[in-house]
């Protein structure tokens, strides 16, 4: 959250690259298929513009057909077809669209993947055309309770970064 919509001027020393502008609706997901589907269903449903998914995996051909039955990809399609999702590209040095990583690969959904302050991809960043574009990673974020000033790294900081991007243009 504080990679995406850390405010401005809060004196320690990060921002989020949407501070200015973004409005945080903040859920946490047990990261099963069910409640990722509710999760962004209830974002969409209170208008969340943006949706940044900071995860994402592989999913095989049982994985895909389960995720048809249950109306995962349906649902995340049809909300990317009217919002702005973005989801990681993932952390396993593999081809986005040969590994089927999802939410990253459905329709509409912009796959983001990892890069240092040099540009060059992370050897650990997912890669390939399926990935929407390359955005910095290891980013300073506010103090969360535990550090005063944590890095937020791998692609899970990437989406958020695109993301806050994302809701300022809006």
């Amino acid at each position: 959250a504080g990679t995406a919509t850390g405010l401005m001027n809060n004196r320690k020393g990060s921002v989020g690259t949407g501070g200015q502008v973004a409005k945080p609706i903040l859920l946490d997901s047990g990261m099963d298929d069910l409640t990722v589907m509710a999760a962004t269903a209830y974002a969409d449903a209170v208008g969340a513009q943006v949706i940044n998914m900071s995860f994402g995996g592989s999913c095989n051909g049982i994985c895909r057909a389960g995720r048809e039955i249950i109306g995962y990809k349906q649902t995340i399609e049809s909300i990317a077809s009217r919002r702005v999702v973005v989801a990681s590209a993932g952390n396993d040095n593999v081809d986005v669209n040969e590994e089927h990583i999802w939410p990253c690969r459905l329709d509409n959904v912009i796959c983001v993947g990892a890069h240092d302050s040099a540009g060059n991809g992370y050897s650990y960043s997912n890669y390939g055309t399926g990935i929407a574009v390359f955005a910095p990673t290891d980013i300073p974020v506010m103090p969360d309770g535990v550090s005063d000033m944590p890095v937020h790294g791998g692609t899970s900081a990437s989406a958020p970064v695109v993301s806050g991007v994302a809701a300022m243009i809006l």
